[in-house]
C-alpha cells in the first residue's frame, strides 16, 4: 500500500525460571531503509544501518531520558486512526481521568518498529487497544528490543507471557521509555470503557475493575 514502516520480525521464545514464556533473542529487519534492529536477553540493544561508505555500522540502543508525560512523542498506529476505541483513549476527559497528557502525536505502521523508534530515543510511548488485537510475533521481538534499550512494555491483561494457546494478546499493549511507564499505562486504562476489559481471557474480572482503573493494581505484574 505504499507506506515504508512494514518490517520482518523474528523472536525466540524460551520459557524462564518462574515457568513464563519469554523472547530471549529478537531481530527487525526494515527492507525500505536496510536497517536491522536486534538484542539478546541481558546484551543490550543495537541498530545496524548502511551509511555512505558502503559499510554497516552497528549502534547501542537507549531510550530517551524525557520523564514528563507532557513532554512524550506519542506513537499510534496510522492503520486504524479511526478506531472508536482509540479515539476514546486519545480524547476522553473528565474530572477523573483528565485530559491524556503527551507532547506530540505520531503516526506509524507496524508495532514492532514503533517499539524499534522508542528504543532509539526518538519517541517515549505507543499503545494499541481497541478492534484489532496484537499478536505474539508481532510484539515479541519488539518487546526485547525495547527493554534491552532500558525501555518498558505491559499487556492490559495484567500478565505479559508468550507460546499460550491463544497467541492474541487481550486488553491492548503499551510501550514506553521506562522513565514513567506506570504513570502512562494509567492514564490509558482509566480512559478504557469498563466493558472493555470486562470479561476478556486473562483480564482482570468485573469486581477488579474500579481498583484496576483506580491505580490500586500494578499492572506490571
Amino acid at each position: 500500500n505504499g507506506d515504508n514502516d512494514w518490517c520482518v520480525s523474528i523472536a525466540l521464545v524460551e520459557r524462564t525460571e518462574s515457568g513464563l514464556y519469554m523472547p530471549t533473542i529478537g531481530v527487525i529487519y526494515k527492507p525500505m531503509t536496510d536497517e536491522t534492529f536486534w538484542a539478546v536477553k541481558g546484551a543490550g540493544a543495537h541498530r545496524e544501518k548502511l551509511v555512505r561508505t558502503g559499510e554497516y555500522v552497528p549502534k547501542t540502543l537507549q531510550t530517551s531520558v524525557v520523564t514528563t508525560l507532557s513532554d512524550f512523542r506519542l506513537l499510534v498506529s496510522g492503520f486504524h486512526g479511526n478506531d472508536p476505541i482509540l479515539q476514546k483513549v486519545l480524547t476522553k476527559t473528565d474530572q477523573r481521568c483528565g485530559p491524556l497528557m503527551y507532547g506530540r502525536l505520531i503516526e506509524r505502521g507496524s508495532a514492532a518498529l514503533k517499539m524499534c523508534k522508542i528504543a532509539k530515543g526518538e519517541a517515549e510511548a505507543y499503545f494499541n487497544v481497541g478492534a484489532r488485537s496484537q499478536y505474539d510475533f508481532d510484539v515479541a521481538a519488539g518487546h526485547l528490543i525495547l527493554t534491552e534499550a532500558g525501555g518498558e512494555f505491559s499487556a492490559l491483561e495484567r500478565m505479559m507471557h508468550y507460546n499460550r494457546d491463544n497467541l492474541t494478546i487481550p486488553g491492548g499493549i503499551v510501550a514506553t521509555n521506562g522513565r514513567a511507564h506506570p504513570e502512562f499505562v494509567q492514564q490509558i486504562v482509566c480512559r478504557l470503557p469498563r466493558e472493555y476489559l470486562v470479561g476478556r481471557p486473562e483480564c482482570p474480572s468485573e469486581l477488579l475493575i474500579d481498583e484496576f482503573q483506580d491505580g490500586c493494581i500494578d499492572v506490571r505484574d
